[in-house]
């Protein structure tokens, strides 16, 4: 991130501050995550960067997921999705679907979660991409176990 801003390189500073952003959610540190986010937000907004937008509101989506907010996670899930969708993103498509499946299962809703988890499957498997074996057995542990509210499974 210091070297991005170093170079004025706008971009390059808001794929940073999304990396930022996730690893500090996955710590705990939940309002700085957001905090780092919302700065790369701010740039996109300033560089058009619809792809990095769409990550990033992924990542925010992620961080509300880990803050028991499942509304706020399924929005921004449902955003970023969209975006992709918009411009032609297949893997980023797949991997806010994984999400949105994650914060609607964290909800208590299964029926949703394994609808958008196949559809998921579904992208990767045309991209021969190998998270689709990770997602069948997310599928594979729903048939196994009744869902929870609040219980994201990973």
């Amino acid at each position: 991130l210091a070297a991005y801003r170093e170079a004025g390189h706008l971009t390059g500073q808001a794929m940073a501050l999304r990396v930022v952003g996730w690893s500090l959610t996955e710590l705990g540190h939940h309002e700085e995550a957001l905090a780092c986010c919302q700065q790369a937000l701010s740039i996109t907004a300033q560089t058009g960067d619809r792809a990095i937008a769409a990550r990033v509101t992924d990542t925010i989506g992620l961080i509300h997921l880990n803050r028991g907010r499942y509304a706020q996670a399924i929005a921004c899930h449902l955003r970023s999705l969209g975006e992709c969708r918009d411009y032609g993103h297949r893997w980023g498509e797949a991997d806010a679907l994984t999400r949105l499946g994650q914060a609607y299962l964290a909800r208590g809703d299964t029926s949703l979660a394994r609808r958008v988890w196949q559809e998921a499957i579904g992208i990767l498997d045309d991209l021969c991409h190998p998270d689709a074996d990770d997602i069948r057995a997310r599928l594979g542990y729903l048939d196994r176990t009744p869902a929870q509210p609040g219980a994201a499974a990973t």
